[in-house]
């Protein structure tokens, strides 16, 4: 689900372009929320070089810094805006900022499994079934891979932890060797 399927016409929207171990990302919100991550595939990528002009932006510029230098999130606290109510997902112990995701267009039945992945420690993985049966989804591989696949937010709803039940990685939106670089760098981070 992108942006354009979310959004109305006079809405002020920032784009910041970075890149983190060759990992090229998009990220895009407007005055109060982010409204999606996306991993770039162009060509012609030029990471952003004046500092982003939101505050949403300024907040996941500096969680993505620390993810990616293998230091601790958890300071963060991860809120969904979703029908108009900020739904804690993740509270950080002594929160330095809070990221507020703009979950409209999710039902409330992906919400509540975005909310169980967030659950998942870095580092760690979680198979597609495990996590439909952690969502109170039984049966659900099918709905969880369709749901990981609309995810707007990958690396802050961490769909690369997700793999098949065979533990091979399965399909992600950035690519195969993304998600396991990402699930590299989480691990690599808590070794140290």
């Amino acid at each position: 689900m992108k942006r354009s399927e979310f959004s109305f016409p006079g809405d002020l929207f920032f784009e910041y372009f970075c890149e983190f171990e060759g990992i090229k990302l998009r990220l895009v919100s407007d005055d109060l929320f982010l409204k999606e991550i996306d991993f770039y595939k162009g060509e012609n990528f030029r990471p952003s070089k004046t500092p982003p002009l939101s505050a949403p932006l300024k907040i996941m510029l500096q969680y993505l810094e620390a993810c990616f230098n293998g230091e601790s999130t958890g300071n963060y606290s991860i809120l969904f805006r979703h029908n108009f109510k900020n739904i804690m997902a993740k509270k950080g112990p002594a929160a330095l900022a809070s990221i507020v995701l703009d979950m409209e267009g999710y039902t409330e039945k992906e919400v509540n499994v975005y909310m169980e992945l967030i659950k998942v420690a870095e580092g760690e993985k979680i198979s597609y079934g495990d996590l439909a049966a952690k969502s109170g989804i039984p049966q659900g591989a099918r709905f969880i891979g369709n749901t990981m696949a609309k995810n707007r937010f990958p690396v802050i709803v961490p769909c690369h932890r997700v793999v098949k039940s065979d533990g091979s990685m399965g399909n992600f939106s950035g690519g195969v060797e993304i998600k396991e670089k990402l699930l590299k760098l989480e691990k690599d981070s808590h070794k140290q």
